[in-house]
């Protein structure tokens, strides 16, 4: 019998120091701690404040209970908070995001809080009461998709001179986010502005393959407008697939995904990247200004927003314009009163601006005063 319990007792201890060193520790300890009634452990709870607007009335509040395991007394402690996206598993947790700049970190956006907690007298001191770790609204979080998710929240301590976590707890609990999910946006984005930069594809009229060059001023403008969502990698091979395709692009359907889907903001986004991209090859020819005419026509834009972008643009790049008439509104089968009309237009507004404290505009006003007094003399020319 003896003999019996000595094996039975010999067979166990052999099997905890085989777990204990193996893998399998982190589990024991799990189970091991789940015994201790004085456990550090967190709850999350979901509170309502009427007295706030619909939508931002909703908090998350997280506490925490329990045993603060240190190696000595009168150790200073931080606390910290992370949440994780787990409705997709626990293998692939999703990132949660932070509006509030005071729930993240300095080049993060996504959540993490991070406080002082104090001095912890005595080593294995017990925090008898629920403590509140952190209250945030619930409308600071960003989610990867709308609807149902499964949230994991992580509270930490940390030893404040290390960072050293001396104990954590989880606690996942579910949650309906309402909103699009930041991956949903930013594809419906990227699609926004493939089409802005499949419109600048067309605008410069030329065929592939196209120049290192040019390919990197569409992949930093996409990295720029994308809020840097998307990385250098991603926007290199977007613009390769674009450029690779240009000969059949699908212009209208370009046009309205950017009517469809973009902010009122985005069609004037895609104009600009097209004049920018006309004005890199240093000659705006009379064909790139026709197609350029019809992006504005997809886009309803109004002609006189395109002429004041257009001059904008194209006189600050310092590029040659073939037909600079038509940089200013006027067209081949204009009659003599309205080439004269608009002519005067044009000579009292940039004139205005030849004394403009912005030597930029004072050196566009000084150039389009020279056009106008060209386009002038090529018409007393022509008309005698």
């Amino acid at each position: 019998m003896m003999i019996g319990i000595f094996v039975t007792g010999f067979v166990l201890a052999a099997g905890f120091a085989a777990v204990w060193f193996s893998p399998r520790r982190g589990g024991l300890l799990q189970i091991l701690s789940a015994l201790d009634r004085f456990r550090f452990i967190s709850r999350v709870e979901q509170l309502t404040d009427e007295s706030l607007p619909s939508g931002e009335d909703q908090f998350f509040r997280v506490k925490m209970i329990g045993r603060i395991p240190t190696e000595e007394d009168n150790v200073d402690t931080d606390m910290q908070l992370e949440i994780q996206d787990i409705t997709e598993g626990r293998s692939h947790p999703q990132q949660v995001l932070s509006a509030d700049e005071q729930y993240r970190s300095e080049n993060n956006a996504g959540f993490h809080f991070i406080r002082h907690n104090g001095i912890v007298p005595e080593k294995n001191s017990v925090l008898a009461r629920w403590a509140t770790v952190a209250q945030f609204p619930c409308h600071i979080l960003r989610f990867s998709h709308r609807g149902r998710r499964k949230l994991m929240f992580c509270v930490s301590v940390l030893e404040a001179e290390t960072g050293r976590k001396l104990t954590a707890a989880q606690k996942m609990i579910e949650y309906v986010y309402c909103s699009d999910g930041y991956r949903e946006v930013h594809s419906r984005r990227c699609d926004i502005l493939k089409s802005c930069i499949e419109l600048a594809v067309f605008s410069c009229g030329q065929t592939p393959p196209f120049s290192r060059d040019i390919q990197s001023l569409w992949t930093t403008w996409l990295q720029e407008k994308s809020d840097l969502f998307t990385s250098a990698e991603e926007a290199e091979g977007m613009v390769e697939q674009i450029a690779e395709n240009a000969s059949a692009l699908a212009l209208e359907a370009s046009a309205e995904t950017l009517l469809a889907y973009g902010q009122g903001t985005d069609v004037f986004l895609a104009l600009e990247l097209a004049l920018q991209t006309a004005g890199f090859y240093g000659n705006v020819t009379l064909d790139m200004y026709q197609r350029l005419a019809r992006i504005v026509k997809m886009l309803q834009i109004r002609q006189d927003r395109f002429l004041a972008m257009a001059q904008k643009v194209l006189l600050s790049s310092g590029c040659h314009i073939e037909e600079p008439s038509y940089l200013l509104g006027i067209s081949p089968d204009m009659d003599e009163a309205s080439f004269r009309k608009r002519l005067n237009e044009e000579y009292r507004k940039w004139n205005a601006r030849v004394t403009h404290p912005d030597a930029q505009i004072r050196d566009q006003a000084d150039r389009v005063l020279t056009l106008i007094a060209n386009i002038r003399t090529q018409r007393f020319q022509t008309c005698s």
